[in-house]
């Protein structure tokens, strides 16, 4: 089950991006939305309880899966190694499978060939820094989201300024919004 497209944490891309999928498909599909770190820490946990067959057929059971922060798993032997027997039944289902990183397949230096190459095999689309425009959007959004007035001027005055990413973006969101609230 997938939280509101509107809930406000790091992972809101990839579930707009699951979202997305589920209405192509008129809901009829199951999407597993994870980020690395959690899908690290379930997979260790498993390892360690004894029941890695079962903690892993949990993502194989979901017609998509969306892993976030793939780089993390980099230099994690294990985790790894299950990712690559998750993405190989994957991808011989013909499911569909969709892995975000700060970085291309190739630039990832801890991780294993084989993974680097199923990686670089699919279709790799670099995203680039949110303009202008979607800046302006993105901090009026955040802003409401956070119940707190931005005010035209602070919109104007912050979307004036580059930001990487979305990411970014937020957390000047919540800077400011803290600032305002211990000022």
């Amino acid at each position: 089950e997938m939280p509101p497209p509107d809930v406000e944490y790091p992972e809101a891309q990839i579930n707009a991006l699951g979202n997305e999928l589920l209405n192509l498909r008129g809901g009829a599909m199951t999407v597993s939305c994870v980020g690395a770190q959690t899908f690290i820490d379930e997979l260790v946990a498993a390892t360690q309880d004894g029941t890695l067959e079962r903690g892993g057929a949990r993502y194989r059971a979901a017609d998509a899966l969306i892993i976030d922060d793939v780089h993390f798993v980099g230099g994690k032997e294990k985790t790894q190694d299950e990712l690559f027997h998750i993405f190989n039944a994957f991808y011989d289902a013909g499911k569909q499978i969709i892995l975000t990183s700060d970085k291309a397949p190739r630039e990832l230096g801890d991780l294993e060939e084989r993974l680097r190459s199923r990686f670089d095999g699919g279709l790799v689309v670099a995203i680039a820094q949110p303009d202008r425009a979607l800046r302006e959007k993105l901090y009026v959004r955040y802003f409401a989201q956070r119940e707190v007035e931005g005010g035209a001027d602070v919109v104007e005055y912050l979307a004036e300024r580059q930001a990487a990413s979305v990411r970014e973006t937020i957390g000047t969101v919540h800077r400011i919004c803290a600032a305002v609230e211990v000022g």
